[in-house]
C-alpha cells in the first residue's frame, strides 16, 4: 500500500474528476496531476502510467487535452514514450524548469540573406515530431523544407512539421516567417520555444544540401514551438554549417 495526495488507495488508483471551472487550465491541471502520480512508487520503478484513453475518460478532459500535458512531461525529461511498453518515468534527469533562462542567436557574416529552395508537401510524420505532438499513432503532417543562406552558399536546412491538429493547409504562404503563418493561417500565437543542440557529421544527403563534404560538423538544432494554451504546434530540425556561423548565447535570471 502506498498513498500521496489521496490519489492513491490500497494500491486502487482513485481518480478525481480535473475542475473545469477553475481558471487554470485543464491541460495545466492535469500535468501537475501527473507529476504527483509519477511520484508512486511504483511508477519510480518503471511501471508504465495508464493508458490515455482511461485516464482521459476518467479525469473527464480529451485526449488531447491530456496529450499535451503528457508531452510537457517527456519534453522536461520526466516522461519516455515506449513502443509496445507504454509511457514510463524516464529514469534520467529532468530538465529543471527554474533553470536560468537563455537567448541563443545565430549570426551570418553575409547579409545578403537569400532561400535556395522551399518545398511543402504531406509526409509521414517523423519520430520525435510524434513523440512532441503526443497524437499516438503515426500519420501524414504538413511538412516545410526550406534551404537557405547567403549569395554564395546555402548555410542552413529547416525541416518544419505542423501538428495535424492546427487548421494549417498547403495554400498558406510559406515564404512568411512561422509566426506570422500561424497567426494568419490558425489565429495562435507562439507563446513557448523550448530548443536544444548537438553536433553532428554531415551524411551524403545534407553534405549536397548544404554544399560540403561528407563528415563536416553540422550544428543541429531541435525546436519545439508551443502555441496558445500550450498546444505543442510545430516541431523543427535546423541543420547549420557551422564555418560560417557565429553563436551568441545570452543567460540572465529572473
Amino acid at each position: 500500500m502506498y498513498l500521496f495526495d489521496g490519489i492513491f488507495k490500497m494500491n486502487q488508483l482513485v481518480y478525481q474528476p480535473l475542475d473545469h471551472n477553475n481558471v487554470t487550465p485543464l491541460h495545466q491541471q492535469a500535468e501537475e496531476w501527473l507529476r504527483q502520480l509519477i511520484r508512486g512508487e511504483a511508477y519510480q520503478k518503471g511501471h508504465p502510467i495508464p493508458p490515455e484513453i482511461q485516464l482521459a475518460r476518467q479525469l473527464r478532459i480529451s485526449r488531447s487535452t491530456l496529450r499535451q500535458a503528457i508531452s510537457k512531461l517527456v519534453f522536461e525529461g520526466l516522461l519516455v514514450r515506449k513502443k509496445r511498453t507504454g509511457t514510463c518515468v524516464s529514469g534520467s534527469n529532468p530538465v529543471l524548469a527554474a533553470a536560468s533562462p537563455v537567448a541563443i542567436q545565430t549570426a551570418e557574416p553575409d547579409s545578403r540573406h537569400r532561400h535556395f529552395e522551399l518545398h511543402v508537401s504531406y509526409t509521414t510524420v517523423s519520430n520525435e515530431a510524434l513523440h512532441f505532438f503526443g497524437t499516438g499513432t503515426p500519420g501524414k503532417v504538413l511538412r516545410r523544407e526550406r534551404l537557405s543562406g547567403t549569395m554564395e552558399s546555402p548555410l542552413e536546412y529547416t525541416i518544419a512539421e505542423f501538428n495535424p491538429a492546427l487548421p494549417v493547409s498547403a495554400s498558406e504562404n510559406f515564404n512568411l516567417p512561422l509566426s506570422e503563418i500561424l497567426e494568419k493561417g490558425c489565429g495562435l500565437r507562439i507563446e513557448t520555444i523550448q530548443e536544444t543542440l548537438h553536433a553532428v557529421a554531415a551524411d551524403l544527403f545534407l553534405a549536397a544540401k548544404l554544399e560540403t563534404v561528407p563528415g563536416t560538423p553540422l550544428l543541429v538544432r531541435k525546436r519545439h514551438i508551443y502555441v496558445t494554451d500550450a498546444l505543442p504546434a510545430v516541431f523543427i530540425t535546423v541543420y547549420n554549417r557551422t564555418d560560417t556561423l557565429t553563436a551568441i548565447i545570452e543567460h540572465w535570471h529572473p
